[in-house]
This record gives C-alpha cells, structure tokens and sequence, in this order.
C-alpha cells in the first residue's frame, strides 16, 4: 500500500546545472504554464532502478490540454492498456514525470459558498503543519479553522507527458505522492479521480469536477510514507495532460507533498513498451 520514495525518478537539470540527454525531452522541452503556488519546470531523464527522487520540481510541458471525460458513476478498468498513434522516437522503459501543477484548494459549500484558492489552502496546509515545509496540499472532508471555514480541502495534480513518448504501449501506471505529515493518526489517502482540465489560473476561482474513479482509498498512513496508487493505463491521456484530483474521504486531514514542496514532488510514472 506505501512505498519508499520512487525507484526510477527524473534526474533534475535544474539542479545539476546540465542539460541531461533524454530521448523523451531532446529537442522538445518547453515550460509549464506558471502558477504561484503550483509550477516550477526542469528538463529531466528516466534513470535506472537504483535514482531516487528528492528535490521539488514540475514537468516540462507539451501544452496540450485534451480534455478527459467519463462517467463518474463507473470506476475504471485497470487491465486496460493504450497505445498512441504517432511516433514520438522515446525509447521503452520507465519514466516518472513530476506534477506540473500539485496544490490543493477549498470547495465553496452551501454553507461557505466562496471557493479557497490554492494559495489560501496552501498557507493553511503549511500552517497546519508547521514542520518548515512549504507548498503542501491538504485533504480534508472538513477543515474546522479559521482559514477552511468548514469548506472541504482537495489536491489537484496535473502532470504534461511529452509528445516525445508518442508512439510508445502504457501499459502501467502509477502515481506516487508523499505524506507530510509529521504526526500518526492520519486515517485517510483519499481516492484518486480524473478531473475536468484545469490549469492554474482556474484554480483561483474554481475546483474541476471529477470525472472517473481511478483508484480508492487506501486507509492509513504515517509521516513520510510514499503513497502509492495503481491507475488503469486505458484511461490516462498519453502523451498529453493529465488531470488528477484526489478526493477525500475522512475529517482527519493529512497534509501531502505538492508540486513545489522541497523535497518531495508527486509523480506519475508511465511504464512504456
């Protein structure tokens, strides 16, 4: 159910000083749309089984924005596998792609009709925390503070595949996030849903509706843990955006790692043959 941080992530250029071969990225890196609380951007490499990851970045982007729909009654196939039509020149293998965008944002209820944008939830998520960490999103059936105003608190990720993996079989697929959390008693990883597209200007006035159930709620976890969810690859749009919301599922928030969160990034990570 958790997991230590991943195995196979993206190599960092941005930190390195050093713009890494890749074949996924060669030639075709361009920079994510930019948000306050959500983007930063790197070109990158997968790398063999022994990487792991720990800085903050996001993805470099096509800028596609290909819209994801189904029905959200109806949970998702996971056996299902999707081939892309056109041919990108990335090899087989295995590549963590980090969030482009990973904040989280109050819902408006009947009660609060006011949406909290991400800056809003993020503040109160670092406040929470108050562990020095920065960017963190929070899930939360109900967050009873002054900041939350019993409005719920739900993540949103969005992660930019490259066209350069175009041409290539998913056949698995997984997203990895990290608690933040520094105390126990955190009942909840909420359950992973597709969403609506959105980017960061669209947060600041509204949350994207979920569209398709991809994978439960995984129960408990602790301080640090990597969580990790298998998604259906037949139903993630790749190469392009891919839209995440994470819902919750209990009023015992647990702060989460975003985008911008240093160290600690989530990641999709694309099995491709």
């Amino acid at each position: 159910m958790h997991a230590s941080p991943p195995l196979q992530a993206l190599a960092l250029a941005a930190i390195s000083g050093c713009v890494v071969d890749n074949p996924a990225f060669d030639e075709a890196t361009t920079t994510a749309s930019q948000g306050a609380s959500s983007q930063s951007s790197t070109s990158a490499e997968a790398t063999s089984a022994s990487a792991t990851s720990d800085a903050s970045t996001g993805a470099e982007t096509t800028g596609a924005e290909t819209s994801l729909t189904g029905d959200p009654t109806t949970t998702a196939d996971p056996s299902a596998s999707t081939t892309s039509t056109t041919t990108g020149g990335a090899e087989p293998g295995v590549y963590d792609i980090p969030a482009a965008i990973g904040t989280c944002v109050f819902l408006a209820t009947q009660e609060v009709p006011n949406h909290g944008p991400p800056a809003e939830c993020t503040a109160d998520a670092d406040a929470i925390n108050n562990s020095g960490l920065a960017g963190l999103m929070m899930i939360d059936v109900n967050v009873n503070n002054a900041a939350g105003k019993q409005r719920p608190a739900h993540p949103f990720l969005r992660f930019d595949v490259p066209a350069a993996l175009a041409g290539l079989t998913l056949t698995a697929a997984e997203l990895h996030v990290q608690v933040a959390d520094n105390v126990t008693d955190l009942p909840q990883t909420g359950e992973v849903w597709l969403a609506a597209p959105f980017d960061a200007v669209s947060l600041e006035s509204s949350a994207p509706e979920r569209t398709l159930l991809l994978a439960g709620d995984q129960g408990e976890v602790f301080p640090n843990d990597w969580i990790v969810w298998q998604l259906p690859p037949g139903q993630l749009n790749v190469p392009g955006a891919v839209y995440i919301g994470l819902e919750p599922t209990h009023d015992k928030g647990v702060m989460l790692r975003g985008a911008t969160t240093d160290p600690g990034p989530p990641l999709l990570r694309l099995t491709l043959e």
